[in-house]
C-alpha cells in the first residue's frame, strides 16, 4: 500500500509539471488562439485548456504534435513526453514521431510524412480535418 501512496504523488507531479510545461512553452510562444490552431491543427478547445491548465491527460500524439508545432529540440521533445508519462518505443509509429521530431517540419509537412510511410491517419498529428 505504501508503494501506491508514492505512485499516486508520483503521478500528481508529473500532472502538475505537464500543465506547467504546456502553459510556458504556449506563453513563449505568444500565439494566439487563431495562430494555435493554424500552428497545430488542434482545436481552440485544446488551447483554452492549455491557458488554463486544466488537469487533461493528453495523448502522446497530442504530445508530439505540440513538440513539432513549437519546434522544440529532441531533448525538450523527450522532457515533454516522459512529463506526460509518455516516452518513444520502437514501434513504427513512434520511430516516425523521432524521426519528425528531429526535422521540426511542421505539423501539415509532418503529416505528409506520415502519410507517405504508410500510418493511420489517427495516428497524424494534430485533430482538425486534414487537407493536402
Amino acid at each position: 500500500m505504501g508503494n501506491n501512496g508514492q505512485t499516486q504523488k508520483h503521478t500528481e507531479q508529473l500532472d502538475i509539471s505537464i500543465y506547467v510545461l504546456l502553459f510556458t512553452l504556449l506563453d513563449q510562444a505568444g500565439w494566439s488562439c487563431a495562430e494555435f490552431v493554424e500552428k497545430t491543427q488542434l482545436s481552440r478547445n485544446t488551447y483554452y485548456m492549455i491557458k488554463r491548465k486544466e488537469k487533461h491527460i493528453y495523448t502522446k500524439r497530442i504530445i508530439v504534435t505540440l513538440a513539432i508545432a513549437f519546434c522544440l529540440p529532441y531533448s525538450m521533445s523527450e522532457v515533454l513526453l516522459f512529463s506526460a508519462g509518455y516516452r518513444l518505443t520502437s514501434s513504427k509509429i513512434d520511430r516516425a514521431y523521432f524521426d519528425l521530431l528531429n526535422l521540426c517540419l511542421g505539423v501539415e509537412k509532418s503529416n505528409q510524412v506520415l502519410e507517405d510511410e504508410g500510418i493511420e491517419e489517427k495516428h497524424w498529428l494534430g485533430s482538425a480535418p486534414r487537407q493536402f
